[in-house]
C-alpha cells in the first residue's frame, strides 16, 4: 500500500465527513485537515484517526 498523496487517497471522504454532521464548505476544510495531517503522518490515514483529526479542528474553530 503507498502512501497517501491526494485527498481522494484519504481513509475518510466527503460523504463519510457529511454523514458526521459536517456540510457544506467545512468538508473541504476538514478534507484540507485530514490531507495535511496524513502527509505529516502517514500512519494517521484511518477513519478512526482522520475523524479525531476532524474532531480537532472543528474544537478549534468553534473556540476560536
Amino acid at each position: 500500500r503507498r502512501d497517501p498523496i491526494a485527498i481522494r487517497d484519504l481513509a475518510i471522504g466527503g460523504r463519510g465527513l457529511m454523514e458526521g454532521g459536517l456540510r457544506g464548505p467545512e468538508v473541504g476544510r476538514a478534507l484540507n485537515a485530514a490531507m495535511e495531517a496524513v502527509l505529516a503522518n502517514p500512519s494517521l490515514n484511518t477513519p478512526e484517526a482522520l475523524m479525531g483529526v476532524v474532531r480537532g479542528r472543528a474544537a478549534i474553530s468553534a473556540t476560536g
